[in-house]
C-alpha cells in the first residue's frame, strides 16, 4: 500500500495527493533505525569508559598516615597522633605509608601540623627525640647476630653472647645487664668497609641498660632476636 502525503494550494483550489513511493519511506526507517543503534553504540562506550575511570582511580588509592589532632613543631610523635586514611595516588604530594608508622614514632615535627593533615616526611625532624630514661646505641653486627629481615621500628631482645665459662672476661665483668635488655630498632647501616653483610645498628633502650649493651657490643658479645612489640 503506497503512503500519501496531503498537498494544499493547487492551481484549481483542490487539494492533491502525491503517493511517496515505498522504498523512500524504507529509507527513512532504516535511517531512523542507524541513529538508534549508533546512539546505543556510543552509550555503551560511555558507560565503560566511566567504569574504567572509576576503577582506575579506586585502584591507585594508597594507604597513608594522617594526624589525628594538631600538633606544633617540636612534638614527638606517638601512635595516638596518627591513622590510616586511603587516598588517591599522584598528586605529586610526598606522603607516609601506613605501613611506615613504626618508623616515624617517635620523631620530631619540625613545623605545624593541623588534624586532618597528610604526614609528610619534609615535615619531620632530621633525628629521633629520646625521651627522660631512654638512650641510643650503636651496635656493630656481623651476618649471624642479627635477623636478616631486620627493619627499622623492630622490636628486638639484647642478648649476651658470653661464654658463661669464659675468663678472658674484662667486659663480662664491667657489664651491667640484670637481664636481656629489649629496645626498638631506630636505624641500619649496611657495612660498607666489611662487604660480608655486617650493620650498625642503632637501638633506642632503657638508659639504665645502654652501657652494658655498649659495652657487650664492643667484644662482639651480642645479638639482636625478634620479638613482638610490646614484649
Amino acid at each position: 500500500m503506497a503512503t500519501t502525503t496531503t498537498t494544499r494550494g493547487s492551481p484549481n483550489g483542490r487539494v492533491r495527493e502525491r503517493a511517496l513511493e515505498p522504498e523512500r519511506a524504507a529509507g527513512v526507517v532504516r535511517r531512523r533505525q542507524v541513529r538508534w543503534i549508533v546512539a546505543g553504540v556510543l552509550l555503551v562506550v560511555g558507560s565503560a569508559l566511566v567504569f574504567a575511570t572509576i576503577w582506575a582511580r579506586a585502584g591507585s588509592e594508597t594507604r597513608v598516615l594522617v594526624l589525628t589532632r594538631s600538633v606544633d613543631a617540636g612534638h614527638v610523635l606517638e601512635s595516638s597522633d596518627l591513622r590510616a586514611a586511603n587516598v588517591s595516588a599522584g598528586g605529586g604530594i610526598a606522603t607516609v605509608p601506613a605501613t611506615s608508622e613504626a618508623s616515624v614514632v617517635g620523631r620530631t615535627v619540625a613545623v605545624p601540623l593541623a588534624e586532618g593533615s597528610l604526614l609528610n616526611p619534609e615535615a619531620l625532624g632530621s633525628g629521633r627525640a629520646l625521651r627522660s630514661g631512654e638512650a641510643m646505641v650503636g651496635l656493630a653486627l656481623k651476618p649471624g647476630t642479627f635477623p636478616s629481615s631486620l627493619a627499622i621500628g623492630d622490636h628486638v631482645r639484647v642478648v649476651d653472647t658470653t661464654s658463661a665459662s669464659s675468663t678472658s672476661g674484662t667486659v663480662a665483668q664491667s657489664r651491667s645487664l640484670s637481664s636481656d635488655a629489649t629496645g626498638v630498632v631506630m636505624a641500619i647501616e649496611a657495612s660498607a668497609s666489611a662487604g660480608d653483610g655486617s650493620a650498625v645498628v642503632s637501638l633506642r633502650l632503657d638508659e639504665g641498660e645502654a652501657d652494658g649493651v655498649a659495652q657487650l657490643a664492643s667484644a662482639d658479645h651480642v645479638s639482636l632476636v625478634l620479638i613482638p612489640a610490646g614484649s
